[in-house]
Order: C-alpha cells, then structure tokens, then sequence
C-alpha cells in the first residue's frame, strides 16, 4: 500500500506525492564533507561520446574551478563542449585519453624518461 503525502507548492497550491518515490541522488559525500558526483564511480563504463559537466572534470582531475578553465585556456586539458547558452561539457573519450596519456608521462618521469 503507497501512503499519499500532502504537500504545499510555494505558490500555495497543493501536491500529491508518493511517499515511497524515491529521486535518484546524484551525488554523496565524503569524509571531508564535500559533495562527489556519481559519474565518477561510473565513468570508466560511461561510453566514448558520453558527455559529463564540471565537477565530474574537478572531481577526477582534483583541482579548483580556477585551476581547471586556467588549464583549458592553456590547453592543458581538454576543452569543454557548450550543449547549450547555460550548459558545459566534456566528452568522456577525450578525458579518458587525457588522463591515460597523463598517467603515461607520470610514469615516464618517474622512471626518467622523457614523455611524447
């Protein structure tokens, strides 16, 4: 049996909802209290041509806002795709290289070899 809950809109009309709809979360939090998108357990089987916003792209490159478009600017990383006046994204084939070729030339440096 679904209980009914009744709920108030801020324009004062009123809502039925189920009380066992649940809405997907999107994000949780760590230890340190900030919020983690989770795209980021789920982006090695996101596909190629998939697309993921901003704090998926902090989140794996652990760095700032400022770091990150500085980095775009500098093409440092890949540029953002712009899906719309108010939507930014990046597609999920051209960080998956990014990072791979940036685990390569850690490696290489560790090692003393020179990158690519």
């Amino acid at each position: 049996m679904v209980q009914k809950m009744q709920t108030t809109h801020p324009s004062g009309s009123s809502q039925k909802s189920d009380a066992n709809h649940s809405i997907p979360q999107t994000k949780y939090s760590n230890k340190t209290g900030r919020s983690i998108p989770l795209e980021i357990e789920n982006f090695d089987s996101l596909p190629r041509s998939a697309f993921v916003r901003e704090p998926v792209v902090l989140a794996l490159l652990s760095c700032s806002k400022s770091s990150l478009w500085r980095w775009v600017k500098s093409s440092r990383v890949p540029s953002p795709v712009k899906l719309g006046m108010r939507t930014t994204a990046w597609q999920v084939g051209e960080l998956r290289t990014y990072l791979e070729n940036l685990g390569t030339s850690a490696a290489g440096n560790l090692t003393g070899e020179q990158g690519k």
